[in-house]
């Protein structure tokens, strides 16, 4: 009823409502009074409020008549007054308890020593300045990482990738193999060394290194087919030296020997493989398809290692291929104008010749040119 101090108590707000719960509530129907006109309850000391629009015709507003006004709006959630006994008392043990604590603490305050007294609180008070230089010490490096949030991203981002990167190196299985071996003094243990250690040169000077029986180059012979499909000949086999193997293995006779071409002088020289083609002139095919090879390899390595050189390599190996093409078309016009030119040309002569120009028919005797094969590489 209107004046009942036992129910100018804070009302709870009804249950189920959606947000968070505001600072203040209307007791009638739950929800915030900060954006709406609000009256507040005719006693003085109540802390309960209510909206205009939500007493009605009334104009006046008392903690009694929440329950009616709900039932008015169709609210049914009912009227709790929390108790306030329980709080006080809790309150009151928690107080007895603290005053009690407080009092023991007094006791052995007043039989410390002045002295004692004195240093215990300059240890206080060190200890609250240490405390205040770490709070403060918190709040500017918090502050520096809101203002430089992105770097700090940045940093951890290359932080982890560091981090994999390693672990993912701890895992491979990595093996020194020496680039600088000696060829005739290889070992089985020679996986496990390194030629740029003082431990590869002891090992290199003692005795497990076994020395080869002889130092011979290899050679390869190179069987070359013809692409053409009715080729009436067999197989050709040629040999074309290399002028590396060469040097190195010509030393190994007298110099006599090598002037005069002893017979008994066996030299073996290492050689590169070139294929023949039908359609290939003397003068046209090893530098074109020499041409080819370096732009292919050159192409190759450039697209592995995309470096500077590798690009520079390729650049003069298509120009040189380039040349060697203008060439070829020119050696190719000079060479069938001077079929084309004499007298005693027939018909049937420079029908062929005009197939051949056109990439008509297949010329099955041509032979490889001596002396360009035997240029070195």
């Amino acid at each position: 009823m209107p004046g009942d101090v036992s129910h100018h108590h804070l009302i709870t707000q009804p249950p189920g409502l959606p947000g968070y719960q505001p600072d203040r509530w209307c007791a009638v129907c739950g929800k915030t009074t900060s954006d709406k006109t609000i009256i507040d309850c005719s006693s003085g000391d109540c802390p309960n409020t209510s909206h205009t629009t939500c007493l009605g015709n009334s104009n006046t507003f008392d903690c009694c008549e929440v329950s009616a006004l709900r039932t008015a709006l169709g609210i049914t959630a009912p009227v709790f007054f929390p108790v306030a006994t329980t709080d006080s008392q809790d309150f009151s043990d928690t107080s007895d308890v603290t005053a009690a604590d407080d009092d023991d603490d007094l006791e052995d305050l007043l039989q410390l020593d002045p002295r004692e007294l004195v240093e215990n609180i300059r240890q206080l008070r060190k200890e609250l300045k240490r405390k205040k230089t770490i709070l403060s010490f918190f709040e500017a490096t918090s502050q520096t990482l809101a203002e430089k949030i992105d770097a700090v991203v940045t940093v951890l981002d290359l932080i982890d990738n560091i981090c994999s990167t390693r672990s993912n190196a701890e895992e491979l299985d990595t093996r020194s193999i020496a680039a600088t071996a000696k060829s005739h003094r290889i070992d089985e243990e020679w996986d496990r060394q390194v030629a740029s250690s003082d431990v590869t040169a002891n090992w290199w000077k003692s005795v497990k290194p076994r020395l080869l029986q002889s130092t011979v180059a290899s050679t390869s012979t190179i069987t070359n087919s013809s692409s053409g499909p009715s080729h009436p000949s067999p197989p050709q086999t040629t040999i074309a030296p290399s002028k590396d193997a060469y040097t190195a293995t010509v030393p190994a006779a007298t110099p006599r020997n090598s002037r005069n071409g002893d017979i008994n002088n066996q030299v073996h020289v290492p050689c590169h493989s070139y294929t023949v083609k039908t359609l290939d002139q003397p003068w046209f095919g090893y530098q074109c398809r020499m041409a080819a090879v370096e732009k292919s390899r050159s192409w190759r390595l450039y697209s592995r290692h995309p470096t500077y050189a590798n690009k520079e390599r390729y650049r003069h190996a298509c120009a040189a291929m380039r040349q060697i093409q203008q060439w070829a078309q020119q050696r190719w016009q000079e060479d069938l104008k001077s079929k084309l030119s004499g007298l005693s040309v027939g018909s049937k002569i420079w029908w062929t010749t005009l197939k051949q120009h056109q990439g008509l028919t297949q010329d099955d005797d041509v032979q490889l040119d001596t002396g360009i094969m035997l240029q070195p590489r």
